[in-house]
């Protein structure tokens, strides 16, 4: 696990406590970014009674959930969770693929009229897209707080309140076709990283607090393709490149992508490419 964080107090770090100032409207205590790799599905935070400062997470990779209010969302790359003080925090690795997030905390007497403001007027999961704008603006924070510089307070401070404005925008301009675009792009990225897996598209969509039957028809409308249809496409393409590259045999190639009945696999091999796996194998490898 690689982290990079910076303080506006190094001892904020290692007793995790908030840093509290309502003297100002509205400052950054701390800002970092953890990325792991290869994933550590479990990998936790708990915070049963919550900190006494605000909390905003940015996930740039990987699956998550956070709960709220007793119930688990996913959150997947390009949305955000958002903590109010002393609100139970709880969330969680889910993907074992690499993963990672950002995460600000911050605080002053002007922090929820300035949030209200941005349309951030609830506790819970906003879909803000992926953009390296944020990424690069998360990066400037930590090296502000890091480097100490003269008015590193308010330059890092700066920083985030654009990074918020610029969240806002993105967020309030997800309209329906917005909505479908990033739902659709969610689902292709996940159907790559976990195409080895018994995937479900129905649990998947209702993962998402969205049902499958509008998952289906925004995929298709992004892409021309069901679902269903994208996933075997990738399962069929790394199913070619083993029997191309590899001695495994039909059942392991089989599991390999993901398809847990190697006579099911055969049949979807044999009706999209033309002829069998054990065919195609001879007909391409000399």
């Amino acid at each position: 696990m690689y982290t990079n964080s910076g303080y506006i107090d190094l001892s904020l770090r290692k007793y995790d406590r908030a840093y509290v100032d309502m003297t100002k409207d509205f400052v950054v205590g701390s800002c970092g970014q953890t990325f792991i790799k290869g994933g550590a599905p479990g990998h936790s935070t708990y915070r049963e009674n919550g900190r006494s400062d605000y909390q905003l997470l940015y996930v740039t990779n990987g699956e998550y959930r956070f709960v709220f209010d007793g119930v688990e969302q996913t959150v997947l790359p390009g949305m955000i969770a958002l903590y109010r003080p002393d609100e139970v925090q709880k969330y969680y690795v889910v993907s074992d693929n690499d993963t990672e997030i950002f995460w600000t905390h911050f605080t002053g007497y002007d922090c929820e009229r300035y949030l209200c403001e941005l349309g951030f007027d609830r506790s819970g999961i906003y879909s803000v897209g992926s953009n390296e704008k944020f990424t690069i603006l998360y990066k400037w924070i930590i090296k502000e707080l890091q480097l100490k510089r003269d008015n590193y307070i308010n330059i890092g401070t700066g920083y985030f309140k654009q990074l918020l404005c610029l969240m806002s925008r993105s967020y309030h301009a997800g309209t329906e076709q917005n909505s479908e675009t990033h739902f659709a792009e969610s689902a292709m990225l996940y159907f790559y990283r976990n195409f080895n897996k018994n995937i479900s598209i129905d649990e998947y969509a209702v993962s998402l607090n969205i049902t499958p039957c509008w998952l289906r028809r925004c995929f298709k409308k992004h892409t021309g393709i069901s679902p269903q249809r994208f996933l075997n496409d990738i399962r069929l393409s790394y199913a070619r490149e083993l029997l191309l590259t590899s001695d495994l045999k039909i059942a392991e190639i089989s599991e390999r992508c993901g398809y847990e009945n190697p006579f099911y696999f055969s049949r979807i091999f044999t009706k999209n490419i033309g002829c069998s796996p054990i065919q195609f194998k001879k007909n391409n490898v000399k």
